[in-house]
């Protein structure tokens, strides 16, 4: 890499929680920091990350409203409701997992820890060397517990079979 992305990269990962944190670090252990430059960086990085999406939703809505106002009116709105199907019995033997909301509490776990990952300012300091991530620990705790409780439903309901 050239001196002056090199530079780039350590302005950025200096002044900024999110921008090179685990990309460039091993770039960073081995050279010198640049003096002080001013100019901050990361607030456009941030900028960017948080206006992108909301952006691209806004823009999403808007092409679907122009949709449908184009649409006969006949063909927007909600359906008559239909008659409750009976529920199909399955043949002795074959066992299905009832429906739950672990999978989902899982993945709210895992999001935590990956932003956790991410953003490691927040943390319990044991050491000047070692700190430990709260945002991690909360979605490990998390992740744990829909891990723990899927597991403890299904062996509960193989159990009854």
């Amino acid at each position: 890499m050239s001196k002056r992305v090199i530079e780039l990269i350590l302005r950025l990962s200096r002044q900024s929680g999110l921008a090179g944190v685990v990309l460039f670090s091993p770039i960073r252990q081995g050279a010198q920091p640049p003096a002080d430059s001013g100019g901050s960086y990361a607030g456009i990085v941030l900028a960017i990350a948080v206006l992108g999406p909301i952006i691209l939703g806004l823009s999403a809505a808007a092409v679907m409203w122009v949709l449908s106002r184009s649409a006969p009116a006949a063909t927007i709105g909600v359906e008559p409701p239909r008659p409750a199907q009976p529920r199909e019995v399955l043949p002795p033997g074959v066992h299905l997992p009832s429906p739950s909301i672990r999978p989902l509490i899982i993945a709210v776990g895992l999001t935590l820890i990956s932003f956790g990952v991410i953003v490691r300012n927040i943390a319990i300091s044991l050491s000047p060397d070692f700190n430990i991530p709260i945002v991690v620990v909360v979605g490990v705790l998390i992740m744990a517990a829909g891990l723990f409780g899927w597991v403890r439903d299904d062996w509960r309901a193989a159990g009854r079979h």
